[in-house]
This record gives structure tokens, C-alpha cells and sequence, in this order.
């Protein structure tokens, strides 16, 4: 098997199959379709990359999935042809090598890999379906005698464990890469540093293939190197450079000598699997045949691992993390306005009153307002306070998420609420259709977010959390949405505003359910107008009719105790069941918000929830 080559004779993989093919025949169709339709074609490449140099190859069977050819019969014919070919081309390479000398051939025949693919299924496939799919292609190897497998270009292992778990029962050599883009991410929002440490408790190697160009790739395996991975487990197939579309099609540079060399830089971090992808042909792997039979032994890293940081975490996280004092938060809603005076002098405020963070809404029922981000950047500056901005899928890429990030941890803001948020209002959609980005969702943002905590924010993580709606009207539903928030990294979950019997009774079968902090949400009512406003026209707020009717026809003052006798008695409802609570201001009623900020430092210093 593979896995006893020598220090001095690393793995090397062939090159992109896909990507020489077409450059060859013009095809831009299913290369996997060729092992029926044109099978010494598909031997000769095979071939081309053996004798440049690799000692590994891939099967020509990336793409051949059950979603690419929903025939079971077709499928299994086109894994077994290209199992059958490469066999064949590793049989004729070695027998023409031994023959040459006229002795027998000394070099180990190259491995064969079973090449198992990423697959996109599309909409309304189950987890558990994506499983069986990769289940299926590695048993149907098997049964063929694979001895060597490759899952590659993965944006998370979840699917394709339960077949690596099979082929590690069975003895086999398993290898696992995951397709990131250049700061280490792939498309599902995983940092590649815990995907490949996963990985490598069921694969013998795992690594990085694709997306990246090699320097990239360099600069990727030095850091997880320097990490404390171990080098000669990992994986390094980068392509060749990143493409341009002529005519139609995808152009990738000819550069084999860059390649090649940087290829060596990475062999001399140790890493002992090496290869090309999209892009790389037999010249890429021929020069780094070379480049690799240059270098002796396994070289040191080019920095040491890093000393760990002491990690600095946010107030609020050890307020939440001491559980000994009854948390408040205040949301402010940034100014619709070049504005942010009345904000400031609120902020400040709310913080004397005794409020331990400010919350900032991100454009919430989707009217745009002052960056959410950029406003707690500017009350942490200059007034000192610790601040907790809203972040919404809605409007944000992946891209756009991470600058905001790091902007935010720059200023010195370390929260963060991650949200879907609310859709834009119908005739507010873009050109193409769209109603927002939504390149997340509140679950994925969030994974998102824990793995940028696990490598950019390492020393000073971001403190992660969420929303629970209780007044969802399947309440059940939105429970087992909270635990899956708690799952992806939130350690606190705000609720909406209580104002029934109902909201509070959910808010206490959450308390017994989750284990996190629960953050009561209170909004106190500006009145009459805004309770009707709120009631009839902002999904997933119902207030009684009785308290509505008590503030019709009353003097401000009258108003103001009205609401303030309200929102005190749900405070105290809600008490026994959360750790802090989440005011809401409304309309800019600071003073009633102080009132309350006041009351509960009176009233409940400590939470009363039992853990």
C-alpha cells in the first residue's frame, strides 16, 4: 500500500484529469463519460501522468455520482471502466519501465486512488441521502478491490463520514481534502484548520485540493504546520493558478516551473501528499517530480509553531460565563440619519443607569439605518462601553461578513448577535429577483463565525449570539432551532418581546431545555399608537387587547406609569426562568428604559435561574 513509501518518496499525485482533458479533445462535456465513449483517451492521460512522474493516480471518476447519472447501471459500469483503465495504464507504465533496462521495473507500481468526488445534489436531498451517495460509490470501489480512496474538494465531512468510518474498518488507505478559498474557508463557512484535524481521526491523510493556486496553498499549509498538525499526514493538490474565461471557457495559466517550485516549498514543510488540481498537466508534474527528488528528508517548518496567545474574551462573556449577576442589554436603533448624537447621549445614559451592553440593530424590518458594525465601534471608542452589534444574513456575503469582522475586532468589539433578519419588502427586490443576500443562514453564520474564533479571532474570539422567538406559534420548532444555534456556538440566545401568558410559558420550557444563557427580551410600549402599530403591522408581536385598551385616551404621564407597572410585572414573570434581559428602547423613550434598567438592579441583582 501507499502508506509505506519513505521520507524520501512522497506521495505525488497526477495532475487535473477534467481540465487536460478538455484542452485535448475540446469536450467541455462530463469527462466521466469518456471511459465508455473514449477510453484510450482516458488511458493515455492516465499514462502521460505516470510516466511524468506521479506514483499515485486518480480514477477518471470525480464527477460520476448518482445525481450526475441517476442510472445505477450506468453509474456502476462508468466506476468500474475507469477502475479497469487505470489499473491498466499503472500495468502497461511499469512493465515499459522494467523493459527498457531490460530488467525488471524497481520502483513500487504507482497506487491506484478510487476518486470520490464532491457532489451537488441541489435542493430537497437529505442529509442522510448525501451519505448514502458517498456510501454507495466506495462500497461499489471496494467490490472492485480499491485498496486507495480520495474524497476530495469537500466543503465539510459530516457526508462523507460514515464511508470513511466503512473503509477504515475494512483496513483500507483513505485520504480526505477540503476545496478552501485563500483564507482557509470553504463554501459551507468551516476554517480548513478543524475540517482536516477532524478529518484525521478516520483518514490516514487529509489536506487541501483545488480552488487555491499553489502560492495560496503555500501560505495555507505554513500555517497549519505552524499550527501543530502533523506535516507528513497532510494533503497539498493546489491548482495551477486561478482562471480566465476566453472564448467561453475557462483558461488556466501554463506556468509549471512556478508551479513545481512552489510545489517544493510546500514538500520542504514536511508534507509528504502532494499533487495538482484544475489546472496542472504531465509538465506541472513532471518538473515537480524533479523539483520533490531534490529534496532530502523532511525539513523543518519555515517558522516555528506560534506560542498560544492569551486569549482575551469580551465583558459580556464573562459576565455570561460568571452567571452571578443578572445581565442587561439595550438595544439602540442606529439613526436613519447622518446622526448619531441622540444615539450617544442614549448609550451613555442607559450605561449610568446600570445596562452592561448595547445592542445595535442591523437595519431591522429591513429599512436601512446607520451600519450596525461601524455604530459599536464608535460607542466602544469614545464612551468606553461594551457593545453587541446585530449581524443579518440578509446583506452580507461571506466576503462582506468576515470585513465586518475583522473591522469590528480591530475597534475592539468582540460580540457579536447573529441573525437571519427580515427579508426586504415585496417591490424591493433586485434586478435578478432577489429579496437580500442570504448567503447564510443564522446556523451556518454562526459556524461561520466559530471557526473564524478558532483561527483569525484566536486570541480575542468573538462572543456568539443568537435570537429565540417566543412567540413562535410552533414553539416545539423554534426549540429545536435554539438547540441547533447552541450547536453552532451560540452562548447566549435574546428572545423577542414578552407581552402574553403564552410568550412567558415558552420562555419557561426554553429555560429547562437550553443549555445557555437566556436573555428575556422586554419592550416597554411608547403608547397607544405604538401598541397598535407593534400589534398589527411587525410579525410576531401580539399584545393583549386589554393592555392596548388601557392606553387609549391617556395623558404621557399617565402612559408612562401605565407602561412602566406593565414591562416591571414581566420582569418579574420572566425572573425565574432567564439570566439578564434584553430591553428594546422605544421610539426614544430613554428615560422609561432607565426606569427599568434601575428596576431590575433593584429588584433582581442575581438570576434566579436555577442551572
Amino acid at each position: 500500500m501507499i502508506d509505506n513509501r519513505t521520507e524520501n518518496n512522497p506521495i505525488l499525485f497526477d495532475g487535473a484529469f477534467g481540465t487536460y482533458y478538455a484542452s485535448l479533445t475540446g469536450d467541455s462535456g462530463r469527462c466521466e463519460s469518456a471511459v465508455l465513449t473514449a477510453p484510450g483517451v482516458v488511458g493515455r492521460i492516465h499514462k502521460e501522468y505516470l510516466s511524468a512522474g506521479a506514483n499515485a493516480i486518480l480514477t477518471n471518476t470525480f464527477a460520476a455520482d448518482p445525481f450526475n447519472f441517476p442510472d445505477p447501471a450506468q453509474l456502476r459500469e462508468i466506476l468500474s471502466a475507469a477502475w479497469r483503465i487505470a489499473n491498466e495504464a499503472v500495468s502497461e507504465v511499469s512493465g515499459e519501465e522494467g523493459g527498457s533496462s531490460g530488467a525488471a521495473d524497481t520502483r513500487t507500481p504507482a497506487a491506484v486512488f478510487a476518486d470520490i468526488g464532491v457532489s451537488f445534489p441541489g435542493e430537497g436531498v437529505s442529509a442522510e441521502e448525501l451519505s448514502r451517495e458517498y456510501l454507495t460509490r466506495a462500497e461499489i470501489f471496494l467490490e472492485l478491490g480499491a485498496k486507495h480512496f480520495l474524497f476530495e474538494t469537500l466543503d465539510d465531512l459530516t457526508p462523507v463520514l460514515p464511508a470513511l468510518r466503512m473503509l477504515r474498518e475494512k483496513g483500507v488507505f483513505t485520504a480526505a481534502a477540503f476545496a478552501v478559498s485563500p483564507d482557509g474557508y470553504t463554501s459551507s463557512g468551516r476554517h480548513c484548520r478543524s475540517l482536516i484535524s477532524e478529518a484525521l481521526k478516520y483518514a490516514d491523510i487529509a489536506g487541501l485540493n483545488c480552488v487555491c493556486g499553489p502560492a495560496h496553498m503555500l501560505s495555507l499549509m505554513t500555517d497549519l504546520v505552524s499550527s501543530g498538525m502533523p506535516a507528513a499526514r497532510l494533503l497539498a493538490m493546489p491548482n495551477s493558478g486561478y482562471p480566465v474565461r476566453q472564448g467561453g471557457r475557462l483558461i488556466y495559466s501554463d506556468n509549471p516551473e512556478y508551479f513545481a517550485e512552489k510545489l517544493g516549498d510546500i514538500r520542504r514543510l514536511g508534507v509528504m501528499a502532494l499533487g495538482g488540481c484544475c489546472g496542472t498537466t504531465p509538465e506541472h508534474i513532471r518538473l515537480s517530480a524533479i523539483a520533490l527528488g531534490g529534496i532530502s528528508g523532511v525539513a523543518q517548518s519555515g517558522r516555528e509553531t506560534a506560542a498560544v496567545a492569551e486569549v482575551k474574551h469580551s465583558r459580556l462573556s464573562h459576565l455570561l460565563a460568571a452567571g452571578d449577576k443578572t445581565v442587561i442589554a439595550v438595544e439602540l436603533d442606529p439613526p436613519h440619519e447622518p446622526d448619531a448624537a441622540f444615539l450617544l447621549s442614549a448609550a451613555r445614559e442607559i450605561s449610568k443607569a446600570g445596562a452592561d451592553v448595547i445592542t445595535l440593530a442591523d437595519s431591522p424590518l429591513a429599512r436601512p439605518r446607520a451600519d450596525s458594525f461601524m455604530l459599536a465601534a464608535k460607542l466602544h471608542r469614545e464612551l468606553g462601553v461594551d457593545v453587541l452589534p446585530h449581524l443579518a444574513c440578509r446583506d452580507r456575503n461571506r466576503v462582506a461578513v468576515k470585513s465586518a469582522l475583522l473591522g469590528a475586532s480591530i475597534e475592539g468589539v468582540a460580540n457579536v448577535l447573529a441573525i437571519t433578519g427580515d427579508p426586504l419588502p415585496m417591490g424591493s427586490t433586485a434586478d435578478d429577483g432577489t429579496s437580500g443576500v442570504f448567503n447564510f443562514n443564522s446556523f451556518r453564520l454562526m459556524s461561520y463565525i466559530g471557526s473564524l474564533n478558532e483561527s483569525v479571532f484566536a486570541s480575542k474570539p468573538f462572543c456568539i449570539c443568537g435570537a429565540l422567538n417566543v412567540n413562535a406559534v410552533n414553539f416545539d420548532s423554534e426549540l429545536k432551532r435554539a438547540l441547533k444555534k447552541i450547536e453552532c456556538g451560540a452562548s447566549a440566545l435574546f428572545t423577542q418581546a414578552l407581552f402574553t401568558d403564552e410568550s412567558v410559558e415558552n420562555l419557561e420550557r426554553a429555560s429547562r431545555l437550553l443549555n445557555c444563557r437566556i436573555m428575556a427580551g422586554v419592550l416597554p410600549l411608547a403608547g397607544y399608537k405604538n401598541a397598535v402599530f407593534l400589534n398589527n403591522e411587525v410579525a410576531g408581536i401580539t399584545i393583549p387587547d386589554e393592555v392596548i385598551a388601557g392606553l387609549k385616551d391617556k395623558s404621557p404621564e399617565e402612559t408612562f406609569e401605565l407602561v412602566l407597572k406593565y414591562s416591571s410585572s414581566l420582569i418579574d414573570r420572566a425572573a425565574p426562568y432567564c439570566d439578564g434581559f434584553y430591553i428594546m428602547m422605544p421610539l426614544k423613550k430613554v428615560e422609561i428604559v432607565a426606569r427599568l434598567v434601575r428596576y431590575i438592579r433593584e429588584k433582581h441583582p442575581k438570576p434566579l435561574r436555577n442551572h
